[in-house]
Order: structure tokens, then sequence, then C-alpha cells
């Protein structure tokens, strides 16, 4: 089951101020359990993202809450391409 099944609004900590921050969800998808939130607040920083594919020798950083897990996160470096 989704984390966000069934969610329409949600609360969130925000990090590294600490301030929880309200939302409304937008969208889902329970496949990879992610959801487009939007926040109420404004003058957020907006997160940048890399165009193109990444490349072998990178770092990559993945943040979530995946299978209902809080506040996840992980970082490895790209080996391989198209597996």
């Amino acid at each position: 089951m989704s984390t966000w099944s069934g969610a329409t609004t949600t609360s969130r900590w925000l990090s590294p101020t600490a301030q929880r921050v309200s939302g409304t969800v937008e969208a889902t998808d329970t496949v990879s359990d992610l959801a487009l939130v939007r926040a109420d607040r404004s003058g957020l920083p907006a997160a940048t993202f890399q165009e193109g594919l990444p490349r072998i020798g990178e770092l990559a950083v993945v943040i979530g809450s995946p299978l209902g897990f809080e506040n996840t996160a992980t970082s490895g470096i790209i080996s391989g391409l198209h597996r």
C-alpha cells in the first residue's frame, strides 16, 4: 500500500530550519510511492536536477519515504547504465 494512498493534505518538517510546513497532495504514483505536494508557503528554494543521463562515476543521492519508512536517504556512485 502506498504511503500516499487517499491522502489529500500532509505536513512535513523542513531541514535545516526544523519548521513544519503543510501542503496539498496534487498527484500521486502508487507504484513508485511518490507524491507531488504543493507547499502552503512561498519563498522555498527550488530543487535543481541534472539534465540528461548520469555518467559513470557520478555521485547519486536519493531522498524519500519508500514502503512507509520516514525520512530515508541513500547515496552511491553510478557504476553502470542501462542494466
